[in-house]
């Protein structure tokens, strides 16, 4: 998150903002998203079939056409009025949901990765269910964190 006042951001050149610990956020997501063959996600706002939340926590998902590669972004509100009625820890900040419309019955790995430093948390594997769902679990703290889930 940026500390810079909305003056001090009136008064910085454009060079001063590619300092900003934003900007290289910015770049953490492109090499995220360029490992990925990201021009096949297909959006999926609100769409149960595909994401439904656990919790009063905010998500987008995509996916591709044959819901082998997923991607569940998290994000976390830094306006401490919604912060604190919806995305703390305290209130299920950490609460992710389920997946669907994935393969049933088929192996997928999942990786958490932090758009703040860029780095790989947490790892691990699942068999989706007969009805081609699976349930998240906990996202590791109540900041911003991406699910990556990619079919075996």
């Amino acid at each position: 998150m940026d500390t810079v006042t909305p003056e001090e951001k009136q008064a910085a050149t454009w060079q001063d903002a590619l300092e900003y610990p934003s900007s290289y956020q910015m770049g953490y997501m492109r090499s995220f998203m360029e490992q990925l063959e990201w021009y096949r996600l297909i959006p999926r706002f609100n769409n149960p079939a595909y994401f439904v939340p656990s919790s009063n926590g905010y998500a987008y998902c995509a996916g591709n056409k044959e819901n082998t590669e997923m991607v569940v972004y998290f994000y976390s509100y830094t306006d401490e009025s919604v912060a604190e009625r919806l995305n703390t820890e305290k209130n299920g900040g950490v609460m992710t949901g389920t997946v669907g419309s994935l393969v049933p019955g088929a192996e997928y790995t999942y990786r958490w990765f932090d758009p703040v430093n860029g780095e790989y948390t947490e790892e691990g594997a699942f068999k989706a269910s007969a009805l081609g769902t699976w349930f998240a679990g906990l996202r590791p703290d109540d900041t911003d964190y991406v699910l990556l889930i990619q079919k075996a």
